[in-house]
């Protein structure tokens, strides 16, 4: 039934007659998409994670990075109190029970007190440092020189224990083939382990804020990658963040750098780079 009403000249109809009939066309047509309209719904949809994934994934990369320079920073803040206290740089490697061992990472440790700083999250999650424990040679004494805890495995080799991070010992000079620098150009190389060198004093080192310290390391298995050399191409600095890595500096401050910015290999800028390596501030 359909109600009409006759206000002055308008005309109002209520009913199914008024405007609800479906239209011709969609006559005899079942609801829903049909089979193109869905393949175009899909491919728009593929094309739009094709974009959007390198974003997110870049996106991701840059919160690792940014955790990884947290973490750094509160190394560097390790770093700090241990100088201090001691008016010296830890070293990079000391022998502790027999086995040469990276020292600088316990030594800022005791300081940080927490080993979950000294890794980079955009690293496989073995290169955790673990704690593992025993006896014998590779495992701390009682009364560890380098801070080590009673009995705990000693960072030696990557093959042994995987690591994040590496300490310039010996700058751009490797002090092998140096031995009027002995000590070596970084902040400190091997002490007191088969020569007599102790460590750096602060006053050593010329200009803090340009002095590379830490940063992330290769720590391609066999190597000793707890320290970095810009002239070894198996002691490189590490390039886990979009080809590059976080560097701590002995002021306390981190920077990221292309991993090719900081070695010397087919490097243009490499005078001015090399100051940066070295506690003298030359290259």
């Amino acid at each position: 039934m359909k109600h009409c009403r006759q206000p002055g000249s308008a005309v109002s109809c209520v009913g199914p007659a008024a405007g609800l009939r479906r239209p011709a066309r969609f006559a005899g047509r079942p609801a829903g998409f049909s089979l193109i309209e869905l393949l175009v719904v899909i491919t728009i949809i593929l094309i739009l994670m094709a974009m959007l994934f390198p974003v997110a994934s870049s996106l991701k990369e840059r919160l690792r990075r940014f955790m990884c320079m947290s973490n750094q920073r509160q190394i560097a803040i390790g770093m700090m109190l241990f100088v201090a206290d001691n008016q010296f740089y830890p070293g990079s490697y000391g022998a502790e029970n027999g086995v040469v061992s990276c020292i600088w990472a316990p030594r800022i440790r005791k300081y940080a007190k927490d080993n979950g700083i000294f890794y980079c999250p955009s690293r496989d999650p073995g290169y955790k440092w673990q704690l593992l424990y025993g006896s014998g040679s590779g495992y701390a004494l009682t009364n560890s020189e380098w801070d080590y805890y009673p009995g705990e495995k000693t960072l030696a080799t990557c093959a042994g224990i995987l690591f994040s991070y590496g300490w310039n010992d010996w700058g751009s000079h490797n002090c092998e083939v140096n031995q009027q620098h002995r000590s070596g150009y970084g902040l400190g190389g091997d002490i007191r382990c088969g020569v007599n060198v102790n460590e750096l004093p602060v006053a050593s080192v010329i200009s803090p804020v340009n002095m590379i310290a830490i940063g992330d390391a290769l720590c391609d298995p066999g190597y000793w990658n707890f320290n970095m050399d810009p002239d070894n191409p198996t002691e490189y600095p590490g390039k886990p963040h979009n080809l590059g890595a976080n560097i701590v500096f002995a002021d306390g401050h981190v920077e990221w750098f292309l991993q090719a910015a900081l070695v010397r290999a087919n490097n243009a800028s490499w005078g001015y780079v090399a100051k940066r390596w070295n506690n003298d501030h030359q290259p």
